[in-house]
């Protein structure tokens, strides 16, 4: 599992995806950001600490591989 973290520089979820219902799921609210518009989720982080800008997490499954694996890209 991996964590992106993102302000979208200071933008709402309907700001940054319109009504596009589909691009806006993954990402969860970290509270002062609004809630998700179509969840109502919201996120408070421990101590009710705040993040410096309203922010924005997105849970998404990955893929671990061994870098050498990986060959030279120019």
């Amino acid at each position: 599992m991996y964590i992106q973290l993102t302000s979208f520089n200071n933008q709402t979820l309907e700001q940054r995806f319109g009504y596009n219902i589909e691009l806006r799921k993954p990402y969860i609210p970290i509270h002062h950001a609004p809630a998700h518009p179509d969840t109502d989720e919201l996120l408070h982080l421990e101590r009710e600490r705040l993040l410096n800008k309203p922010s924005y997490i997105k849970l998404q499954s990955g893929h671990d591989f061994e870098w050498q694996v990986l060959k030279h890209y120019n």
